[in-house]
């Protein structure tokens, strides 16, 4: 079986990707939330759970990982624009990347964000320090790998939705708003939003770990139903507002 790395395994796409992976494979999961690495996989006979405060202790035990996915990424969206806790993330990334070193990873993935590519109309900068931490981390995850021998991927996904997200994703927004007969707030459509169901967007990370080129940045979508999803989110509005079954 192949041993693959998830860190931050307890959030919505690591825990998910985790439960796909198992199916076959041994997974070493790391999370911050100890009764969360529990509870999640505490079935799963060839899941290997450690908090992030032990990892030093386990790296003996992290021998033949062909792959580390890393996922983990803290406080997003609520303190996109606090500092201190954008700047540990880059750290918390470069230890990833340096732990992935020290035991010979065969990959190394990281989770990277639109919101590298998004940038202010008024100074053409990023709207977020969100932003601007994810794209240092991405540059350092990618020198440090290059530097170790490491295949490298980074991958930016849409709004990935479904069973056991309970983000204030657009999507749960919308749904939860149909649900308790409130008002929807929606747009006029002429803004695009790229939307994948977390099922595909597994599957996608799993092609990425087997096939992904070195050093490329995959996106995650599937552009030929964005004008079909924006047709029936307009056509929900309008049987929303009406009253027709």
């Amino acid at each position: 079986m192949v041993k693959y790395i998830i860190k931050g395994v307890t959030g919505f796409i690591g825990s998910s990707l985790a439960k796909e992976l198992l199916k076959k494979n041994i997974v070493i999961g790391i999370g911050r939330n100890q009764d969360k690495l529990n509870e999640l996989f505490k079935n799963a006979k060839n899941f290997i759970p450690i908090h992030y405060s032990q990892i030093d202790n386990y790296t003996k035990y992290l021998n033949n990982v062909s792959v580390f996915f890393d996922a983990s990424w803290n406080g997003y969206p609520k303190l996109s624009n606090d500092f201190n806790t954008q700047f540990n993330n880059i750290y918390e990334i470069y230890s990833s990347v340096l732990l992935a070193g020290k035991i010979n990873c065969g990959k190394y993935i990281f989770f990277n964000s639109s919101a590298t590519i998004e940038k202010s109309k008024k100074n053409n900068e990023y709207c977020s320090v969100y932003g601007a931490a994810k794209s240092s981390a991405e540059r350092i995850a990618r020198i440090i790998c290059n530097e170790n021998n490491i295949n490298y991927n980074s991958i930016i996904s849409p709004n990935v939705y479904g069973v056991y997200d309970y983000s204030r994703r657009s999507t749960n927004i919308l749904i939860n708003n149909l649900i308790n007969n409130q008002p929807l707030n929606l747009t006029n459509g002429t803004d695009l939003y790229d939307w994948l169901y977390i099922e595909d967007a597994i599957q996608g990370l799993i092609s990425v770990a087997k096939c992904g080129i070195n050093n490329k940045e995959y996106y995650l979508k599937r552009t030929d139903l964005i004008e079909d999803k924006i047709y029936q989110w307009k056509s929900y509005y309008n049987i929303a507002t009406t009253g027709i079954e």
